[in-house]
């Protein structure tokens, strides 16, 4: 058993072996007491020194006691308190606990305070943008007003305003609808049901449009471009003009849709085509 005095002892060791005494050590701490010689030892003395107090002392003559006080005075060691290291360890202890609750709580408070400024800035930057836009197309507007018709076979800055080619080298009817780009699909039967309901809406939407108060100029008609135009046109007798184009991709691969108006006096009268960038036929679909 060690002899060195409890001054020699550090304050963290002395509380890690009062809690070790007392039963109130982590199975961690337990662990570190019995595997450190030092440490086991002064849990060992400190045990010993508990049993002798606890036993009533025995008498001590009036002389003895201040001749023991004065030479306890005289070496000037300083006494340690096994509950004031209690106390030190409980309180510890309890700021342990409460320092992750603490920390949550700080970090809500600034979120609390940093998020509606955020969202302040947020909202003014995208107002300034609306409007910004919202100039750009009145200029835009305005540009296009003041522009002059183009003739027949005239040209704006080197662009044609007539009908434009496909990649296929065919030029595509006048009066088609472009849909732009319908997104991504995984099943072809979704695709094909999405773009006819789209070209549905399209159509009854022209149709409930006033007649227009000129003839339009086919110079300047909207004409969409397409790939697979001709070859659908030369391979199925029963399709006359192109009325629906669209892009889209199927299982990651692109894929073009097709609208044309049919021949036949039946009741079907559009057939869609869904083709594959080869103009393989994908699926088509007559209403």
């Amino acid at each position: 058993m060690t002899d060195l005095p409890f001054d020699h002892l550090a304050p963290d060791d002395l509380e890690l072996v009062s809690a070790y005494i007392d039963g109130e050590a982590t199975p961690a701490e337990v662990e570190q007491v019995e595997a450190t010689p030092s440490l086991r030892a002064w849990a060992d003395r400190l045990r010993a020194l508990a049993g002798v107090v606890a036993e009533p002392p025995a008498a001590v003559a009036p002389d003895v006691q201040a001749g023991m006080i004065d030479r306890a005075m005289a070496t000037g060691a300083s006494v340690h308190s096994l509950a004031d290291a209690r106390a030190t360890r409980d309180h510890r202890r309890g700021a342990r606990r409460w320092l992750p609750a603490l920390s949550a709580a700080a970090v809500l408070l600034i979120l609390l305070a940093v998020v509606p400024v955020l969202l302040r800035s947020g909202g003014q930057n995208t107002d300034t943008t609306a409007l910004g836009t919202g100039a750009d197309r009145d200029d835009s507007a305005a540009s296009a007003s003041t522009t002059p018709a183009a003739g027949p076979g005239a040209s704006n800055g080197g662009a044609s305003t007539g009908p434009q080619p496909d990649a296929a080298g065919g030029v595509l009817s006048l009066g088609s609808v472009s849909d732009g780009d319908l997104g991504g699909y995984d099943d072809l039967g979704v695709l094909a049901s999405t773009a006819r309901d789209r070209f549905a809406a399209r159509l009854a939407a022209s149709e409930a449009a006033p007649p227009p108060t000129t003839a339009a100029d086919a110079t300047t008609t909207n004409a969409v471009v397409a790939t697979c135009e001709p070859e659908l046109m030369a391979t199925d007798g029963l399709i006359t003009a192109l009325r629906y184009f669209a892009t889209a991709t199927l299982d990651d691969d692109p894929v073009s849709v097709l609208v044309f108006e049919m021949a036949t006096g039946g009741p079907e009268a559009f057939r869609l085509y869904v083709v594959g960038p080869d103009c393989r036929v994908l699926t088509t679909a007559d209403f």
